[in-house]
């Protein structure tokens, strides 16, 4: 998702943005897969880290993104 978020104009991005927004706040679960930890920190309340197509780390995003991250 991070991949669309980033693409186009200003007006173009906030649309996305807020569609997003209204995608999340709808949901009972959503799957988001994104390499943008701010994105992440900012919509999950739970990330799962994949590694080789197995779970490096599941739970509280903050601990997950640092893993991830760095």
């Amino acid at each position: 998702m991070d991949e669309w978020l980033s693409v186009g104009d200003e007006d173009f991005k906030a649309k996305a943005e807020a569609r997003l927004e209204q995608l999340v706040g709808g949901a009972s679960i959503l799957v988001i897969a994104s390499h943008s930890r701010e994105l992440l920190l900012r919509l999950c309340n739970r990330l799962v880290c994949l590694k080789h197509g197995r779970i490096e780390a599941d739970g509280n995003p903050e601990a997950v993104a640092q893993l991830y991250f760095g």
